[in-house]
């Protein structure tokens, strides 16, 4: 048996269990999850946690403020992009470039499991996985779910113990349906008058919602490390420059848009089935592929990444169709894989939003709203085209409250159908009736002068409920799109009041 502590209705859960922690954001499952992977813990034991939004540092002082008095083996799978510009692996951590590679990020941890746990005997190998939503965002929703097998099956072949976070509403019904029946137990957790409150479904059954202890403590009185070099403040996000130059947020998207790659296949000699392999692939990430046929011998059969005239990676079509063929494949996510290079050179820092779902959108925004509340300084504007959308939604208003509460300067945009007051210390209001603010919903934050910590996301609404645009983590983008909103809409200089209309 695994202990759990005091952190649930059960105080243990039998070897080999995987939990699924479902909540919404900033609500305390995050903490919870690594409390009940510390709970319980010894000297012999082995924790690899996955990080897709927290530095490795950050992580590690997280957990260890969980842990109490013991010191077992921690390893960081980081595929968020280390904070302190650490991107080397060593002991105790593993680098992957971007959530969306999830047969590396399981293979990272089998490799940290298998390098910290040498030697440990009787010890409890323990797994966190924060969050799945972020690997979900990155990736396509069928693989997160075989990560989730994979782990789950792991998980249990080693008696272990692993917890995984996901907002609620960030998979469908059905696919929250699969990863469930997927994990040992569901606990929903969700905020109760005396603090967090969970749910379990699964184990023992079903149980009702119980209050459990937890620190609500802001991470900045965890110890959590910061950077060697100081963040700039609340001025804007830095980074290198960009060729954008935009004078609207549409002109903008249009320009962003036309920035993205191309496949442009050549001289194809393999049957009709491999192209459109390829084709559903690269359509799903908003890329276009296109046939051409050369005037000249070579290349044959070759499919070429590109922006523009500017050739980014080639690879022959036959080896990337069995890329794209072994990325979708049933198998085991935990095995080591390089893809052909076209594959490899998807490491997109903009992601198209193009008729994508609403859902989607929200998800995306709160990635890097998450993002903005852990870093806990720095400014964040936010569009939420009607100011009825930010002041009528309990869930908006207690997101941004929570971000004002760890210190960003959070600015609301929006047209004044209603007129909210002033409800929050860092908390600014702007009516606006620009055309511009009806259309667009956008979320961009300048990382607190930390070009590892932006984020922004711009949609505009072509029809009711249909959006186009993207969202990023590109600091220089991010820079620009900061930059336009506060010339053309205003950033006070003191926060927490009505800004004029």
């Amino acid at each position: 048996m695994v202990r759990t502590g005091d952190r649930l209705p059960i105080d243990s859960v039998p070897g080999g269990t995987t939990l699924l922690c479902v909540g919404p954001p900033m609500a305390g499952k995050r903490r919870l999850a690594l409390r009940l992977l510390a709970d319980g813990a010894t000297d012999d034991d082995t924790t690899v946690l996955v990080s897709t939004d927290s530095s490795t540092a950050a992580l590690r002082a997280e957990y260890k403020s969980a842990l109490d008095g013991v010191s077992p083996a921690v390893g960081i799978v980081d595929s968020a992009g280390d904070a302190y510009g650490e991107t080397a692996d060593n002991e105790w951590t593993r680098h992957v470039s971007m959530p969306a590679e999830l047969g590396n990020v399981g293979s990272a941890v089998l490799d940290l499991l298998d390098t910290l746990g040498e030697g440990r005997d009787g010890s409890v190998d323990r797994i966190g996985v924060l969050s799945l939503t972020t690997l979900a965002l990155n990736a396509d929703v069928d693989q997160t779910i075989r990560f989730v097998h994979s782990l789950s099956r792991l998980v249990e072949e080693r008696s272990g113990f692993a917890v995984l976070t996901a907002h609620e509403n960030s998979f469908s019904k059905t696919d929250l349906g699969q990863v469930e029946a997927l994990v040992d137990g569901v606990v929903y957790t969700r905020e109760g008058t005396d603090g967090l409150e969970v749910r379990i479904e699964g184990l023992d059954g079903g149980q009702e919602w119980s209050s459990v202890p937890i620190s609500t403590a802001p991470r900045s009185e965890l110890g959590v490390p910061q950077p060697a070099t100081p963040a700039s403040g609340t001025s804007e996000p830095t980074g290198a420059t960009t060729d954008l130059a935009f004078d609207s947020l549409a002109e903008l998207i249009a320009q962003v848009d036309g920035d993205r790659p191309t496949l442009t296949v050549c001289n194809r000699e393999s049957p009709d089935d491999r192209l459109e392999t390829v084709r559903e692939f690269f359509e799903d990430l908003d890329i276009d592929v296109r046939e051409t046929e050369l005037a000249a011998e070579n290349p044959r059969d070759v499919a070429l990444l590109h922006r523009g005239p500017v050739q980014m990676a080639s690879s022959p079509l036959s080896q990337l169709a069995s890329g794209v063929e072994t990325a979708n494949a049933d198998d085991d996510p935990f095995a080591t894989r390089r893809g052909p290079d076209v594959l490899e050179a998807l490491h997109e820092r903009v992601f198209g939003a193009r008729g994508v779902e609403k859902q989607f959108l929200i998800d995306a925004s709160t990635a890097i709203e998450m993002t903005a509340w852990q870093t806990g300084g720095g400014q964040l504007l936010a569009g939420f085209q009607h100011l009825s959308r930010y002041w009528e939604s309990q869930r908006s208003r207690r997101v941004m409250h929570r971000i004002a509460d760890a210190g960003v300067d959070v600015h609301i945009y929006g047209v004044p159908d209603v007129v909210p007051t002033v409800d929050r210390p860092n908390v600014t209001i702007h009516p606006d009736s620009s055309t511009e603010i009806e259309e667009s919903w956008f979320v961009t934050y300048d990382g607190d002068g930390r070009t590892d910590r932006t984020g922004t996301l711009v949609v505009r609404e072509t029809d009711p409920e249909v959006y186009e645009g993207f969202w990023t983590y590109e600091p220089s983008i991010s820079r620009d799109v900061f930059r336009y909103l506060r010339d053309t809409y205003g950033v006070l200089e003191e926060a927490g009041q009505q800004a004029p209309s």
